[in-house]
């Protein structure tokens, strides 16, 4: 079945392998197909009566599910994009050529050809995805991964982890402007479930320094899935470094306790207060289950909290230094440049790149 605006010669080279039938109106669309089985749409940006896209979007929620191909006139990239992300299986542009369409025919063949041939993940979600199944359940399938993710943040499992979940949204899905969004969504996600886990990260990281995937323009899945592992792992180190979990309960909640409030001076006798243990068991058990000393972990995390205000305010050095109770500007100067791996005006002029953690 093709719809477009009159009938092309080309199509006629088709006749004997496929019973066509060619539609002006977009509104005889979706009645012909409740009424009639097809195995594939032809389906035009720019239809007489009836949007195209609205039209894609109606079909896949009616449940009439032939393999769609988008065409149009002319480069039309959001139009492809959004169809296409929508389950259409292809784009095309006309007038055709004969050499155009087979070639498109043995790419939807083989596509339906692999739709009845799925194997089971370890998660019990299927590759080899067909593109026509539902937005609603790509987002359960993202939502299933992110449950198997989100335990592994802070430790060193969470980079395999994070691989096996790109590698697996990207044989789910096997259309690679689909892949791509799908990817994006997903690290999207992963940033929003991170920092509502962690609330005390707004205090180091912003949304948009984390996410940060939306300047790549290029529909390189591949491409998107290694700078959403990147990000990620950097993301998962940053957690690693300043919540270094331990099994000692109270240790870890004074981990979240200084970490909210790192602008505070932060005296140990008062932390050790706080959690009703004397300050030399807190500083022994500290050192015991961290494996550093608090104050050297103290130390860590106010010189990140430092970045974070060089990076995202105008304060002076001298003001950040009194905001985190560093009394000298030269000692702290040296001791951001030991951890960061720069100096602090060099920071401030170029803080996106990947300094030390």
């Amino acid at each position: 079945m093709a719809i477009d605006e009159m009938p092309e010669p080309v199509w006629g080279t088709f006749s004997e392998q496929f019973a066509i039938t060619f539609l002006r109106d977009g509104r005889d669309v979706k009645p012909l197909l409740q009424q009639r089985s097809f195995d594939i749409l032809f389906l035009d940006f720019f239809l007489s009566g009836e949007d195209g896209l609205q039209l894609l979007r109606d079909i896949h929620t009616d449940g009439v599910l032939p393999a769609v191909i988008l065409t149009s006139a002319a480069p039309n990239f959001s139009f492809a994009r959004e169809g296409l992300l929508y389950g259409a299986c292809d784009y095309l542009l006309h007038p055709f050529e004969q050499q155009t369409l087979t070639e498109c025919l043995e790419r939807v063949c083989r596509r339906q050809d692999s739709q009845s041939q799925t194997r089971a993940s370890p998660l019990g979600i299927p590759f080899g995805h067909s593109p026509e199944v539902p937005l609603n359940d790509r987002d359960r399938v993202l939502t299933e991964l992110m449950l198997t993710l989100t335990p592994c943040l802070g430790t060193d499992s969470f980079p395999y982890r994070l691989e096996q979940c790109m590698e697996q949204i990207l044989a789910y899905t096997p259309n690679p402007i689909q892949a791509d969004h799908q990817c994006r969504v997903f690290f999207r996600m992963l940033v929003k479930e991170t920092f509502e886990r962690y609330n005390w990260l707004s205090n180091f990281l912003t949304w948009s320094e984390c996410e940060g995937i939306e300047a790549i323009r290029d529909n390189d899945s591949h491409l998107v899935q290694s700078t959403c592992m990147h990000k990620g792992n950097w993301l998962n180190s940053t957690i690693s470094i300043l919540y270094p979990a331990t099994k000692d309960q109270t240790i870890n909640e004074v981990l979240v306790y200084m970490l909210n409030h790192v602008d505070a001076p932060g005296f140990q006798r008062e932390v050790a207060q706080t959690f009703y243990i004397s300050p030399s068991a807190l500083s022994e058990r500290f050192a015991k289950t961290v494996g550093i000393s608090y104050h050297t972990w103290l130390q860590r995390i106010r010189l990140h909290r430092a970045a974070f205000l060089l990076r995202n305010t105008d304060l002076k050095l001298y003001e950040v230094c009194a905001q985190l109770g560093f009394r000298d500007a030269s000692y702290f100067s040296r001791q951001f440049r030991q951890q960061m791996g720069v100096s602090v005006s060099d920071y401030r002029k170029d803080p996106g790149q990947d300094f030390q953690i």
